[in-house]
């Protein structure tokens, strides 16, 4: 006689809705993260999972099991792992110290979770807050909570976002395109103080910026907001997340926390600090030549102007300056440069191939 296999635990946690946070990389997510990690309405989870742009794409079978597995080895989860083993440091990528955390107990709780449903991707994600929730220090208190991830790729990728979860809410991020130019830009420069990802760059911010245009018309699943604003008046900005999502307003969400413990930030200077800051809003004059400004703002300048971005070169969106555009920007490669002009032509003449969500 075969046994029935045992029930799962009941769960003590129950997630009443899921807020997933995008935006283009180095706008602002990980600090919107931070500000809502100790809300008491909300279980906010601490790495990103990638679900829509990575797992998702390279299962061909995506059950449960599968792409737990893949969840555990392949996303950041691996840095909270990582970080929990005796003596290990704090992950320097995240800047997130997982030490006290007990992953063997994490891991135990994500495989023996089955939150109710048939939907695989919203039975792993409910599995990860579940098991977060329960084995965090402090643990959660039991009780009904506001499921956040955040990963940057979530806003361009909607379209899977809202198949998979038709009644999450989106938290979309932007930030001036220089500023995100500027930051980036310095991430790539490779031997020889050469970079190759001009076009690139660009090209990220405007399949995030261009969610805005999409979604502007449903505020009640979507609510984009500006990176300047947050950091100019974190309290007015805090208080529209607040109201988007239902939630009380309270001063937890103008302090940046990372699993519980306060955060001092990893900004897009790669300089910390003791809380929300405006110092640096304008740093990127001081980083680009003309030709760069320009750059950006030919490519970026349309969605610049539906996301309430002020332009040097107004008519750059419009007009094809052929010198400049010919002109190589400094401390571009050769290849980069090809590439670049490449995929300028392009998205000029077919910008949806380039910025369609899920492409």
């Amino acid at each position: 006689m075969t046994s029935e296999p045992a029930p799962s635990p009941t769960p003590a946690y129950r997630f009443t809705q899921e807020l997933f946070i995008g935006g283009s990389p180095k706008s602002g997510t990980t600090l919107l993260l931070a500000l809502l990690d100790n809300h008491p309405e909300l279980v906010v989870f601490p790495v990103e999972i990638a679900l829509f742009n990575e797992t998702l794409s390279r299962l061909k079978d995506p059950t449960l099991a599968a792409i737990t597995d893949y969840t555990l080895a392949h996303s950041e989860v691996t840095y909270m792992a990582r970080s929990a083993r005796p003596g290990a440091d704090a992950t320097p990528e995240q800047r997130v110290d997982f030490s006290q955390f007990d992953f063997a107990a994490f891991e135990r709780a994500l495989k023996q979770y089955r939150y109710p449903g048939d939907n695989a991707c919203q039975q792993l994600l409910r599995n990860l807050g579940l098991a977060y929730a329960e084995t965090r220090q402090p643990p959660v208190a039991p009780g009904d909570y506001t499921l956040v991830e955040k990963t940057p790729a979530n806003d361009y990728n909607s379209d899977k976002l809202f198949e998979h979860f038709p009644e999450a809410k989106l938290l979309h991020i932007v930030r001036d395109p220089r500023a995100v130019f500027a930051s980036r830009r310095r991430r790539f420069i490779k031997g020889g103080g050469k970079y190759s990802k001009a076009f690139r760059l660009l090209n990220e911010w405007n399949r995030s910026a261009w969610q805005v245009t999409r979604y502007q018309d449903q505020p009640e699943r979507f609510l984009s907001i500006r990176y300047e604003d947050l950091v100019s008046d974190a309290s007015a900005v805090m208080r529209r997340v607040a109201d988007f999502l239902g939630i009380a307003y309270t001063d937890t969400l103008e302090r940046p926390s990372r699993n519980g413990d306060s955060w001092e930030g990893n900004s897009s200077y790669d300089s910390r600090f003791g809380g929300i800051s405006s110092d640096q809003l304008d740093r990127w004059r001081g980083e680009l030549s003309l030709g760069e400004i320009w750059w950006v703002e030919q490519h970026c300048g349309k969605l610049m102007r539906a996301c309430g971005y002020d332009l040097d070169n107004p008519e750059a969106p419009d007009a094809l300056h052929l010198g400049r555009w010919l002109k190589p920007l400094p401390g571009e490669s050769f290849s980069g440069y090809l590439r670049a002009r490449r995929g300028s032509l392009g998205a000029r003449f077919n910008p949806e191939k380039y910025w369609r969500p899920d492409r």
